[in-house]
């Protein structure tokens, strides 16, 4: 529908942001196993552009950034694990509470 408006809310702590992208992680990985598409996110000379370009747009948000990516490399790792590993189904997963808690100000 046209008129449609969508909200998109991240996680709003450390915990559920590596709850989240272990989860997508481990999706994408089955989707690479199971189809051979790679999603834009797992191609690393892209990541690694994208990554170089924001930190000479910001070079003071330098530490932030790279806090950043080693969230994002654990919870790869993470995902990684909980597929080949636990061979957990990657399609069925916990919902992230704050995720789903829209308030007027966040709008």
């Amino acid at each position: 529908v046209p008129e449609a408006i969508v909200y998109n809310k991240g996680p709003e702590n450390i915990r559920e942001f590596i709850k989240q992208r272990r989860r997508i992680a481990a999706g994408h990985l089955w989707l690479k196993r199971n189809s051979s598409y790679l999603v834009s996110t797992n191609k690393p000379l892209l990541l690694l552009t994208v990554l170089w370009l924001e930190i000479r747009a910001n070079p003071a948000k330098l530490p932030y950034i790279l806090m950043i990516c080693l969230w994002e490399i654990w919870s790869r790792s993470l995902g990684w694990y909980d597929l080949i590993i636990l061979k957990k189904n990657p399609f069925k997963w916990e919902m992230i509470e704050s995720t789903k808690r829209v308030d007027q100000e966040d709008i």
